[in-house]
């Protein structure tokens, strides 16, 4: 029996991110991973038993942290004694 994996990623992704998250699957799968995932479809309205219930299921996991927010310019905590501009690109808030 193989070995399973969870692998997480936003459920969105960019061409270059789709392409990076193939490569992912077919590299684990060539490598006799069984991959897992939990598809936005499949949420449930409290997920936290279906997430633990899919964790006892798999052997480790992946998490592909592609970016999600980019930012130029902006503030952050703008107005108060910890203001200061920004310029970041943030992951997905797996």
């Amino acid at each position: 029996m193989s070995a399973a994996t969870l692998l997480c990623a936003p459920s969105v992704r960019t061409e270059a991110q789709q392409a990076s998250y193939d490569l992912w699957c077919a590299s684990l799968e060539s490598m006799d991973f069984r991959v897992e995932m939990l598809r936005r479809a499949d949420y449930l309205e409290s997920p936290w038993e279906q997430l633990m219930h899919l964790l006892e299921r798999v052997d480790g996991v992946v998490v592909l942290g592609f970016r999600q927010m980019d930012i130029r310019h902006g503030l952050w905590r703008g107005g108060t004694a910890e203001m200061e501009t920004l310029s970041a690109v943030w992951t997905s808030p797996l």
